[in-house]
């Protein structure tokens, strides 16, 4: 199981990398974004 360090770096690599954001593109445009911040409620 990840940590939540690592959780949350995933989240802040969705928010901000250009290629995870690539991957998630094509199904909507701002499911990167969505991603990251249910990411991070998730850890509060």
């Amino acid at each position: 199981m990840a940590s939540k360090e690592v959780y949350k770096a995933l989240a802040q690599l969705y928010r901000e990398h250009p290629r995870f954001r690539q991957q998630l593109d094509p199904f909507h445009p701002q499911l990167a974004l969505f991603l990251a911040e249910a990411m991070e409620l998730f850890l509060h």
